[in-house]
């Protein structure tokens, strides 16, 4: 059985591991979790843009405008990708320039995963892609 792998780059407060590998897929046996009001409202969010993603800090800004404290939503965010209903689709990169102190100008880039629903079809067209790119390697 293969599995994936997964990262989290998520730096800050929570500790949360960088990386995990994925456990393998439940055969059925066990009831179903049930539903979480934030963790659903987040799914809701990411499948607004369909397989192509949404912004993750778009989705938190919602549902933080909605009346969710800021560390509900990213631990649901968090907790949907590690059970496998929430998967990465793309990233944002955002170019941010400005000038130092020395008046001279600088820049930095800043990425922001797309996350979307977790679909049978999106996982293998990713490991599709991971084929080609080990294949050409």
């Amino acid at each position: 059985m293969r599995k994936h792998v997964s990262s989290r780059t998520r730096a800050g407060r929570h500790g949360w591991p960088f990386w995990r590998v994925a456990r393998p897929i439940d055969s059925g046996h066990a009831a179903p979790p049930m539903s979480d009001p934030i963790q659903d409202a987040i799914v809701e969010q990411a499948g607004q843009a369909g397989p192509r993603g949404v912004p993750m800090g778009q989705i938190v800004d919602a549902l933080v405008g909605s009346g969710h404290t800021l560390d509900a939503v990213e631990q649901g965010i968090w907790a949907l990708l590690g059970r496998r209903r929430l998967t990465p689709s793309g990233f944002v990169c955002r170019i941010v320039r400005r000038r130092d102190a020395f008046g001279e100008p600088v820049q930095a880039r800043s990425y922001e995963l797309l996350l979307a629903p977790w679909s049978a079809d999106l996982d293998q067209h990713h490991d599709h892609d991971h084929d080609l790119a080990d294949a050409a390697q």
